[in-house]
């Protein structure tokens, strides 16, 4: 099961929870207001009359459904936030195991490098003290034109970008890069484990570097967790001689 799978599922669970605590908010609250009715309206509780005690009881279980609607409504709207919020990663984010991964990295450091060159053009002819804003794209002109978003696009003495719009997509691209690059290797690894048989062991020195064509079993990941093996890049590295006995071979 890919990344992007897994929370695709978090987030059905998370709806299913919000829709789950909603109904019982609404539950909650239609009880109490039923019981609620059963009271006059001001009728205060009878203090020493042989009803009190019974009174209050009643009383309470109004409060305590009231209580429940509120904290299911509370919980329903933390799940659907929570919901939201992984739907939003889902539309942005680019995962490394997406089938397209590679694919929509270089279309983002295409756009981010167009982007650069625009910013370049008209701080060139900022300098030059003729701004051309015909340059940018309009988004670029709105961000110039925004008084709210001075603090992500300062404009500098000259009326250009600030030098750190540059650095930043500059960065940027060069992660991207550097990820598709390990993505790459990473594939290459996975390729190597599957013609071995599903795993490859990489030896160094004291060292070891264990890499699985497919995610393995639960008992095999639990080995190596108990075995101090750690997962990073694609494949899991730890001490050579604590490797698990069902991988030595």
């Amino acid at each position: 099961m890919t990344r992007r799978e897994r929370m695709e599922r978090r987030a059905e669970r998370r709806e299913d929870w919000a829709a789950k605590r909603e109904a019982s908010a609404d539950a909650a609250s239609e009880r109490a207001h039923t019981l609620g009715a059963a009271i006059p309206f001001g009728q205060p509780i009878l203090v020493g009359h042989h009803s009190e005690r019974r009174d209050r009881n009643y009383r309470a279980r109004i409060d305590a459904a009231m209580t429940r609607s509120v904290e299911d409504a509370r919980a329903a709207e933390r799940h659907s936030d929570r919901a939201r919020g992984i739907a939003r990663q889902l539309a942005t984010s680019v995962f490394s195991d997406d089938e397209d991964a590679i694919e929509r990295i270089r279309e983002r450091i295409a756009s981010r490098e167009a982007r650069r060159d625009r910013v370049k053009a008209f701080n060139a002819s900022c300098r030059k003290g003729a701004p051309d804003r015909s340059l940018l794209t309009e988004k670029e002109r709105d961000d110039l034109d925004s008084t709210s978003r001075t603090a992500s696009y300062m404009l500098s003495k000259g009326g250009g970008f600030p030098r750190y719009v540059l650095t930043n997509l500059g960065a940027a691209i060069r992660k991207d890069k550097e990820r598709i690059a390990e993505i790459e290797c990473r594939a290459q690894r996975s390729e190597e484990a599957r013609a071995d048989g599903g795993v490859t062991v990489r030896r160094s020195g004291d060292y070891c570097a264990v890499t699985f064509a497919e995610k393995p079993a639960r008992t095999v990941l639990d080995a190596l967790k108990a075995a101090g093996f750690r997962w990073s890049g694609g494949s899991w590295h730890g001490v050579q001689d604590s490797l698990p006995a069902e991988l030595r071979d």
